[in-house]
């Protein structure tokens, strides 16, 4: 019974192993059915043997499409056959590396794929078939590009912002963009090779070393609180830079680094500096100012004063000089014209006793006389050369004029202007001049003077020198001189001067200066150098 109650284990020994075989080629087909990804079996002419559904849906394409049919397959894009084919025939040729390429849908759209090849063998090792697996990486590409996107927009603005900035890893400056390679004079090279050690001068403002505030930051940025505060350095060249530095620590792949976002504050500090330091100079400018108008109102006070007593000698002189022309006219001039009317009245009576021809001769002589008088009162007072023939003309008679009066050699020398200059700025120079020389006659001692015209930049230039007695400058501008004073005021209208240099004992140069535009038809023209 107990045969009778169990098969032949010899009928059912064989069963076993079939059953089992049978269960792994529906475990294997329904893996090749179920993966996600593409699976292609290929002959050794690159035919299409199988494909499960994932490579279907990846492509568009049925497997009945797809199936039997050679190289090239449908879901080869045109443009990229012959890159495909070449990897493709380096596969049958047992190249199994893995390869990245790119197919097309059945819609015609693009898609990236990675293929891994591998070889299904006989059991005698021979190669019976290719198979490939097809991962679609549309998906990875588009985080791939994205992330590429992201890196180049960081990137971007890492490189453009306006401010400098720099990554740190214990405390080394791991990167940095271009503003802060420019900011200190290096290049991104040096900054990232040498340790930021180097790039910090010794101490801060108030004498904290630098490097031990730097540690104080960053650990008081590691704490949470983004830390605000301006550093002091220097440039490559030691120029000193200022900067407001925000620092900030963040964590990356579980370790830790600092931004430090930089801002050139350099310029601001210094108009800040120079913003006190002017009102610091304003203050002062403004005592000094203050100063100096009650000095200038003093000033004006005696100025005042000097005028009025300028006024009443100027008064003086004119009646003096009213009284010297009076009594030379009648001392001179009346008396000779009186000798000549009796004898002219002598030949119209016709007094037999008086010969005729000496009379008549006699009238001339006194005639001459007067008019000799006459000729050298109107060049003393205005004299006509210097309205007919210029300025330098005048000047040449007036000192051969003096060395005849007042036996005072005058040498007159200079570059002269090619054109007149107006009446009125002559008529004040010429007797500015001629004042000038009168001093010289009567106080230096010398029997000697030389005159010189020259034309600098934007000005004329008159001067009058000797090398006699000079004199106490400020002790003669004390007692009032009416001749300088007189020159000077004269001059004041044509926003001109005049510069005395003299020491005792040392000579004496009296310029006048006047700026060219004061001059009617003045041009920066020049003749030879003259002298008398």
């Amino acid at each position: 019974m107990a045969d009778s109650d169990h098969p032949d284990s010899s009928l059912e020994t064989p069963a076993a192993p079939q059953v089992q075989a049978i269960s792994k080629a529906t475990l294997r087909q329904l893996s090749f059915q179920c993966m996600e990804d593409g699976f292609s079996i290929v002959d050794l002419n690159g035919v299409h043997v199988d494909v499960n559904p994932a490579l279907c849906r990846m492509t568009g394409f049925s497997a009945e499409e797809l199936v039997g049919f050679s190289p090239d397959h449908l879901y080869w894009p045109p443009e990229e056959r012959d890159h495909i084919r070449a990897a493709f025939t380096r596969t049958l040729r047992g190249d199994l590396a893995q390869v990245e390429l790119t197919f097309m849908h059945k819609n015609g759209k693009r898609f990236p794929v990675i293929v891994n090849p591998f070889a299904i063998t006989a059991p005698d090792e021979s190669v019976q078939y290719y198979a490939a697996t097809v991962v679609d990486i549309t998906q990875q590409e588009a985080m791939k590009a994205e992330l590429r996107d992201s890196e180049v927009r960081f990137r971007t603005l890492f490189e453009n912002a306006g401010d400098a900035i720099a990554i740190v890893k214990d405390f080394r400056i791991i990167d940095c963009n271009n503003q802060l390679a420019a900011l200190y004079g290096f290049s991104r090279e040096e900054v990232l090779s040498r340790p930021l050690s180097d790039f910090l001068q010794p101490t801060q403002p108030g004498g904290k070393d630098s490097f031990e505030f730097l540690r104080e930051m960053v650990a008081a940025s590691r704490s949470g609180t983004p830390q605000v505060y301006e550093w002091h350095g220097t440039n490559i060249d030691g120029t000193p830079v200022i900067a407001e530095i925000t620092l900030t620590t963040f964590t990356l792949g579980g370790e830790s680094y600092e931004q430090a976002i930089s801002r050139d504050i350099t310029q601001r500090k210094q108009m800040e500096t120079a913003a006190a330091n002017l009102n610091k100079m304003l203050e002062q400018r403004v005592a000094q100012r203050t100063k100096e108008l009650e000095e200038a109102c003093a000033e004006l006070q005696q100025r005042n004063v000097q005028f009025r007593t300028l006024a009443q000698k100027l008064t003086r002189a004119e009646e003096e000089e009213r009284k010297r022309i009076a009594q030379l006219l009648h001392d001179n001039h009346q008396q000779l014209l009186a000798a000549a009317k009796i004898k002219t009245e002598m030949l119209a009576e016709g007094l037999h006793s008086a010969n005729p021809d000496e009379i008549g001769r006699q009238v001339v002589e006194i005639l001459e006389q007067a008019l000799d008088g006459t000729r050298s009162l109107t060049m003393e007072l205005a004299p006509p050369i210097l309205y007919g023939q210029g300025f330098v003309t005048a000047l040449q008679w007036l000192g051969r004029w003096m060395e005849e009066n007042h036996r005072l050699p005058v040498v007159v020398t200079g570059s002269l202007p090619a054109t007149p200059m107006s009446t009125d700025v002559s008529s004040v120079l010429f007797r500015a001049v001629r004042e000038l020389l009168f001093n010289v006659s009567k106080h230096s001692g010398v029997r000697k003077a030389n005159v010189s015209i020259a034309q600098l930049d934007q000005r004329l230039e008159v001067t009058v020198s000797d090398e006699g007695a000079g004199f106490d400058l400020e002790n003669v501008l004390q007692h009032k001189s009416f001749g300088l004073l007189s020159i000077q005021e004269q001059l004041i209208p044509l926003n001109g001067r005049l510069d005395i240099n003299t020491v005792p004992g040392g000579g004496t140069r009296s310029t006048l200066v006047i700026p060219l535009s004061a001059a009617e038809g003045f041009h920066a023209l020049s003749r030879p150098a003259m002298q008398n």
